[in-house]
C-alpha cells in the first residue's frame, strides 16, 4: 500500500498522512486561511458624492456606548476606498472604509 499510517500533526491537532501534508488549503498557524473578497473600488467621483455627509459613527468603534457624529470630509491619500471623517466633537479626524461608512449611512 502508497499509503503510510496516519501520524499526529502537533500543530492542529488533526489526523495527517504523508500525501495530505503541505497540500490543500493554504494554512496559517495550523488553521486553515479564510479567503476574503477584495473590497470595491470607488471612483473619485463616487467619494465626492459622499464628502459634506454627516455620519454616525457607532460607538462601538472606539469601544464606547454612545455614537460620534462626524462629517465626511474626503477621500484619505493614503488608504485604498477611505474616507476622513472629521468629529464634530473636538474636529479630530480619522480614516474609514467607504464601505463602512456606507453601512453606517444605511446605503448597504
Amino acid at each position: 500500500e502508497d499509503r503510510q499510517s496516519p501520524a499526529k500533526s502537533s500543530r492542529s491537532g488533526h489526523w495527517a498522512t504523508s500525501k495530505s501534508k503541505g497540500g490543500g488549503k493554504p494554512m496559517r498557524n495550523g488553521k486553515p486561511m479564510r479567503r476574503t473578497r477584495k473590497p470595491r473600488e470607488y471612483t473619485d467621483a463616487e467619494v465626492e458624492s459622499y464628502v459634506g455627509r454627516d455620519v454616525m459613527v457607532p460607538g462601538k468603534i472606539f469601544k464606547m456606548r454612545d455614537p460620534y457624529y462626524a462629517v465626511i470630509t474626503g477621500r484619505d491619500p493614503v488608504k485604498r476606498n477611505s474616507v476622513i471623517c472629521q468629529f464634530k466633537e473636538d474636529d479630530s479626524e480619522y480614516w474609514f472604509p467607504l464601505d463602512d461608512v456606507r453601512e453606517w449611512l444605511g446605503e448597504i
